[in-house]
């Protein structure tokens, strides 16, 4: 059982195809370490195409985490020898994994470990990124989450840059996707370049330089073994490196040349042509204010003025001029208009896009149809019965082209150029029916699912908590709510003899609004902290903001819609019935209890009574956006969040590398550790050699599907083990085969012997080589340890 001392040194092949092998492994090195540093560079150069598009250099640090990312996938998959389908998955799952903290580390907790939402917002961001990255304005400062362009672009490229470099036999296939990198950049960013000239060159010299330096490398590589190689042979290789070298030269420099020569001229020949300037951009209504801010003018100093004449208006129905649900603690925003926002409804589209013919006829059963005349309103927003199926809008005065703007959920319309006064424009609408939350009896209100991530005030969290009490039924909720603000509220706009009453909905107003005894507001206040409410115990609402008269239109003729007609109210998503109106501002005679009548006596001086000292709230109330960002002023402590986001950015894709390494070697230990220690001692010298073979698998060597032990290590030893490999098989055969059983004491000498052949075969190989095979899975798909049955009978059975 015991080896002789001069085996180990009869093991090693004297000559041939190892040495040569040996020495391509270490030659192969150095350039796949500058492949991979050439391929990085020539990715940031392509992105450098989008710093005028992002309006600086804040989107480095994530394009830079996706090449780096990029560029360990494609090391290690060319180093362990993944299959495709695996580096496409380690290539997702990292990007799953990185692009959080950089395009939504509000969905990440703690700004670092993604979330569902993370990866949910992600995998639609994969997708619809690159069509909302060149419909944006540019700069796209307003937009952060747009860094997944360029982190997903590089990692792509990269990935497969890398991969072609190191496995393929020309490198110049590793050119093709950092070429399309280059050009999808320069498509995807704005016509004004930043440096063209000198990304062009840089791009230029340095891709046909390394590709010069591989020729160059690949002619000083031994073509015959060293042990054969003659001093002819190295000469002729030194002639072949030299003149590959100077023709390398003269190439560089000949581009350099000509990009320093022609690129001026070209660069400045024509305009850049980029996607974004051939593609409609969609509606920014951030360049329009919230119609909900202008309620107070409306209604004060536009009292009596007609802003609008409605033909054929029908009965009991409402003009509604915007459907808000947007909303970040100062202004209710339009429905739609919130990018990110999670109260978001529909999206605006271009008429003809969502709307039919405004000639075609209308039947009794179809949408009604509507005529509306502009008087003194002055907006972008225009008003509409319901849901529009056909506009027919009038061409602008001065030829210029009006853009008309449809919300097809919500109904809202807006003009990119404003109707003036006389203007008529006709609109056939879907009229939504009436209903009180009263007839809806057994039906429940629509759960919001985004409720969570709103915006919360929490004095009308509170609020909404004591007028509900312990109800429990959602429409019942929604009608107590209603009921305590139209019994307890008072109402006011802020004219004269009324209480006073400041405008706005921010969070600060809310507050007021809410702490007040009485409450006292309008439309616009209590119309927003309804909504709220509604929302905060976890129901879809909505505020509409319209125009009605306080008399019930016929039908029959045109009305006049004045200020004094303008109003807001609540709208609640009912299961079956759609949204259904709430009113929920109290009426104009509401007054509070205390206000006695006027009269002409003159008014004595009130006691200076010692006021109560006020209750402090069980919750302090979350202050609004303005106050928020003062209290983020002056906090000067250290930013966790970057520290952490640049962790995650540098720990996930490690992390994500070494799990299944460490994976892989403790799944191999446990393999010898259940060989070596097998109940019969036939079973663990099998075990022994099986160790043999699939290190020698794992090391590279061609393994044939059912050779004996014999024939696998006659073929084995020339470059693997030696005449050590053959003993150790014709040492297994015997113990299977023979009728004698070996003792323990054998047992654990032949493991002896077998770690010093695996100690030859190791030895053998080059020290990447070597931590390579550590990790390879080649041995645990080739086969696997039999659990079922008796490993013993398989032996005896005659398993070779």
């Amino acid at each position: 059982m015991s080896a002789r001392p001069g085996r180990r040194a009869e093991s090693r092949p004297p000559t041939g195809t190892r040495t040569a092998t040996h020495t391509a492994t270490r030659a192969r090195r150095p350039v796949a370490l500058v492949d991979v540093v050439v391929v990085l560079a020539l990715a940031g150069t392509a992105l450098a195409c989008l710093v005028p598009a992002f309006g600086g250099a804040w989107f480095v640090p994530a394009a830079a985490a996706g090449v780096l990312l990029g560029a360990v996938v494609g090391w290690a998959g060319a180093a362990w020898r993944w299959p495709a389908l695996a580096v496409a998955g380690a290539t997702v799952l990292g990007y799953f994994l990185v692009a959080g903290p950089f395009a939504r580390p509000g969905t990440t907790l703690g700004g670092v470990v993604p979330g569902a939402a993370t990866f949910r917002a992600l995998a639609f961001d994969a997708v619809r990124a690159w069509k909302g990255f060149v419909t944006a304005p540019t700069p796209v400062l307003a937009f952060p989450e747009l860094v997944v362009v360029p982190l997903l672009a590089g990692l792509v490229a990269v990935v497969l840059a890398v991969s072609l470099a190191l496995r393929v036999r020309r490198a110049e296939w590793a050119l093709l996707p950092l070429g399309a990198l280059l050009v999808g950049m320069i498509l995807l960013g704005t016509s004004q370049a930043a440096w063209p000239v000198v990304q062009g060159g840089a791009f230029a010299v340095l891709a046909c330089g390394w590709l010069a330096w591989r020729r160059v490398s690949t002619a000083r590589r031994p073509a015959v073994p060293a042990s054969t190689e003659t001093v002819d042979d190295r000469a002729d290789a030194r002639r072949l490196s030299r003149r590959r070298g100077a023709q390398a030269a003269v190439m560089v420099a000949a581009v350099a040349a000509t990009v320093a020569l022609a690129g001026p001229v070209v660069a400045g020949a024509q305009s850049r042509q980029v996607l974004r300037d051939q593609v409609e951009p969609p509606l920014d209504l951030r360049q329009y204010a919230s119609p909900l801010q202008s309620f107070r003018r409306y209604v004060k100093d536009q009292e009596e003025d007609v802003l609008f004449t409605v033909d054929a208006l029908p009965a009991g129905a409402r003009l509604r001029l915007a459907v808000l649900d947007a909303y970040d603690g100062t202004v209710l925003g339009v429905a739609g208009g919130d990018r990110t926002g999670p109260g978001t409804a529909g999206s605006f589209e271009l008429a003809d896009t969502v709307l039919g013919d405004p000639d075609a006829p209308v039947a009794a059963d179809e949408p009604s149809r509507v005529e509306v005349t502009v008087g003194e309103y002055r907006g972008p927003w225009l008003p509409s019965p319901g849901v529009p199926v056909a506009v027919d809008l009038p061409a602008a005065g001065d030829g210029a082209e009006r853009t008309l703007y449809v919300n097809g959920e919500t109904g809202t319309m807006l003009a990119t150029r404003p109707l003036a006064t006389g203007d008529t424009y006709a609109v056939t609408a879907v009229v939504p029916e009436t209903r009180a939350l009263a007839d809806l009896t057994g039906a429940a209100p629509t759960r919001d699912a985004g409720a969570a991530a709103q915006y919360r005030v929490d004095v009308v969290d509170q609020a909404a908590r004591s007028f509900v009490g312990t109800e429990t039924d959602g429409l019942a909720q929604i009608g107590l709510v209603r009921d305590r603000l139209l019994t307890d509220g008072v109402f006011s706009d802020g004219l004269d003899g009324q209480p006073p009453s400041p405008p706005g909905h921010g969070a600060a107003r809310l507050v007021r609004l809410l702490s007040s005894d009485p409450p006292v507001g309008d439309d616009e206040q209590y119309a927003v902290a309804a909504a709220l409410m509604v929302r905060s115990l976890g129901y879809s609402s909505r505020v509409v903001m319209g125009l009605y008269p306080d008399a019930t239109g016929t039908g029959a003729g045109p009305v006049e819609l004045r200020g004094t007609d303008v109003h807001a109210w609540l709208e609640v998503a009912v299961d079956g019935a759609g949204w259904v109106p709430v009113d929920v501002t109290p009426s104009e005679d509401n007054v509070p209890q205390d206000q006695q009548p006027r009269s002409n006596r003159e008014p004595q001086p009130a006691a200076l009574d010692e006021p109560p000292p006020p209750e402090e709230p069980e919750v302090a109330p979350r202050p609004p956006l303005a106050q928020e960002d003062d209290v983020a002023e002056e906090d000067e402590g250290v930013d966790l969040g970057a520290y952490l986001r640049l962790a995650a950015a540098i720990g996930i894709p490690v992390l994500v590398l070494v799990g299944p390494l460490v994976l892989v070697a403790a799944a191999k230990a446990r393999r010898r550790r259940r060989r070596r220690r097998a109940a019969h001692p036939v079973v663990r010298v099998c075990g022994g050699w099986r160790e043999v073979a699939d290190t020698a698998l794992d090391l590279g060597a061609p393994l044939r599907p059912g050779a004996t032990r014999r024939e696998t290590a006659t073929g084995l030893a020339p470059e693997y083990g030696g005449p050590l490999m053959v003993a150790v098989a014709d040492r297994v055969d015997q113990v299977v085969f023979g009728s004698v059983e070996p003792t323990d004491a054998e047992v654990e000498a032949f493991w002896a012997e077998v770690d010093r052949l695996l100690a030859e075969l190791r030895g053998g190989q080059g020290r990447w080589r070597r931590l390579a095979a550590r990790f390879s899975v080649r041995s645990l798909r080739w086969r696997q340890d039999g659990r079922r049955g008796s490993a013993l009978a398989r032996i005896r059975g005659g398993r070779r």
